[in-house]
């Protein structure tokens, strides 16, 4: 369905061109009824610039969206969407396995999104806080910023060609002198992403609003849309947010001289090429070869299938029998293990039965994710807090703390790491004993649920005196806890309170941390105290 380069035709609906429908080739347009003479042609630029000349490919980019814009046609949402829809429409009468593969498709689409949202959550929360990335992308050079920006922009779009032709769908949140000029354009993509509930990981993606985008958004609601109109404006809705969250996350890790992560993309080359090497397909597929949906679990395959490929007609494997009998559509396995597998993962949802966008949506946000394209990794949550009590409203720093809990249960609290560090197993706190693992919980408990101030400042001091071990040999000090502290509860005092704090513990005659004075003297001197040999608390 996507093109590398390639040209647009706009017409009316009265055939004469101007602006109207979108249409993508000049078979649409007779399929359509419209007559291709003296339409108007758009060249998009080439993918292959993208990494070569990345200005060069940029200003082409720009200059054709000013004209889509400026230029009498109509290339608003709108006109993109229902484009869309004419496409599928035709390619449903001339090659309906087509879009059956994409709406199998769209699910691992929804999936790979929502996963890169999550990735740029866990960098923002893990190095945003630690090195200050609003205060110093705002104060950062014009060109410093535009620097970053080209790069994300080239490299994202150059990575696939349906990502390259999103960059039609946000012309302005991507256009390099905008978010270059002024850095709260920048900050505000970025905050658009982030839930203010991050007590469990996001299940939904989140869009980035835009009035176009909006008006859309009502006409397809409003408009009783088919199958056909939903899967059309949710994939090119996602196309756009995927796009937006790539350049977003690479501008992140550039600006803060991280590694920046390659993008992945299953291409059908890459299908092509497992099946040479695991099936001993031949390069191009012998006639009669035919378009199947390879059901293979790609977790445990040993040939590795997954996705669509064209497999000749001789080469053995099992058929779903109902899917062939009942929809002609081809879906086959490599063994009974892995159709065993994709039946309780997936197939079930599916088999047999005429592939709609409500199937396709319900495998999208299910938490497994089911369909064998690509399945995202998803870690396994488990509520280890409370919800918030007594209208206590959580930040998003200690949303994301709660968070980390639920991933990580074994750990009693999460530090956040230096950029050098950050899978020092050092950084989460875990209280070998089951007594102090028990006493800390209570008070963390109540910090994290209601954010009582005393809580707070006993659960800190507990943090900053663990660090203070004689035998910690992780990058956290006392003031990165307090800072960190301080962030999730906006709790401007808490180095004061931590020291206040201290205090009762050098008067309590054992010299037990707050959270530990129910604990038996008797078993503090014997269990606790020798192997937690501590040095003062002293800020900086």
């Amino acid at each position: 369905m996507e093109q590398q380069d390639r040209r647009r035709l706009t017409s009316s609906r009265s055939g004469a061109p101007g602006p109207g429908i979108i249409y993508h080739s000049v078979e649409a347009m007779k399929e359509a009824g419209m007559q291709p003479d003296g339409a108007q042609f758009v060249v998009r630029p080439d993918i292959q610039n993208a990494l070569k000349d990345p200005k060069k490919w940029n200003a082409h980019w720009e200059r054709v969206m000013c004209e889509e814009t400026n230029g009498g046609m109509d290339f608003s949402p709108r006109a993109w969407y229902e484009s869309e829809v004419e496409d599928y429409k035709l390619a449903k009468r001339q090659h309906p396995h087509l879009v059956d593969a994409v709406y199998g498709e769209y699910p691992s689409l929804f999936q790979g999104t929502l996963k890169l949202q999550i990735s740029i959550l866990q960098d923002v929360f893990t190095f945003g806080r630690i090195q200050g990335f609003d205060t110093k992308w705002l104060a950062a050079d014009r060109s410093i910023r535009k620097e970053h920006v080209l790069l994300a922009l080239s490299r994202t779009c150059a990575s696939a060609n349906n990502l390259h032709e999103a960059r039609r769908l946000c012309p302005m949140e991507l256009n390099l002198a905008y978010l270059a000029e002024d850095g709260t354009h920048f900050i505000g993509l970025l905050k658009a992403i982030i839930p203010q509930d991050l007590s469990s990981l996001p299940s939904t993606l989140r869009y980035f609003p835009h009035p176009d985008w909006d008006a859309l958004r009502d006409f397809h609601e409003k408009s009783n849309p088919t199958d056909l109109e939903k899967l059309a404006y949710r994939r090119l809705l996602v196309l756009r947010t995927k796009l937006i969250c790539h350049v977003i996350h690479t501008v992140f890790r550039s600006f803060l001289g991280l590694g920046v992560n390659d993008i992945q993309v299953l291409q059908p080359r890459t299908v092509r090429r497992e099946l040479e090497r695991d099936l001993g397909v031949k390069n191009t597929p012998p006639p009669g070869a035919q378009m199947v949906w390879l059901g293979c679990n790609s977790k445990i395959c040993p040939n590795g299938l997954h996705g669509w490929g064209d497999i000749p007609k001789g080469k053995v494997l099992l058929r779903c029998k109902d899917c062939w009998e009942k929809q002609h559509r081809e879906v086959k396995y490599c063994s009974r293990e892995c159709q065993k597998a994709d039946w309780k993962s997936a197939h079930k949802v599916v088999c047999g039965k005429p592939f709609d966008f409500d199937i396709a949506a319900e495998l999208a946000t299910s938490s497994n994710p089911t369909l064998p394209v690509v399945r995202a990794n998803r870690i396994k949550f488990t509520p280890v807090i409370g919800p918030a009590k007594a209208g206590f409203e959580r930040s998003i720093s200690l949303n994301n703390q709660i968070s980390e809990l639920g991933c990580f249960t074994n750990s009693d609290y999460i530090l956040m790491p230096t950029p050098e560090s950050v899978f020092n197993p050092d950084n989460h706190v875990i209280f070998p004993n089951p007594e102090l693992k028990k006493l800390f919980h209570v008070v963390r408990e109540k910090a994290l649920t209601t954010g009582d101030r005393e809580a707070v400042a006993i659960m800190a001091h507990a943090l900053c005196w663990w660090v203070s071990r004689e035998n910690y040999s992780g990058p956290i000090t006392v003031d990165v806890l307090a800072n960190q502290i301080q962030i999730e509860f906006s709790f401007d005092e808490v180095k004061t309170a931590v020291l206040q704090m201290q205090e009762r513990q050098i008067r309590d005659p054992h010299k037990r941390p707050i959270f530990l004075l129910q604990m038996d003297p008797t078993k503090w001197r014997q269990t606790v105290a020798p192997y937690c040999k501590v040095k003062p608390i002293v800020f900086k």
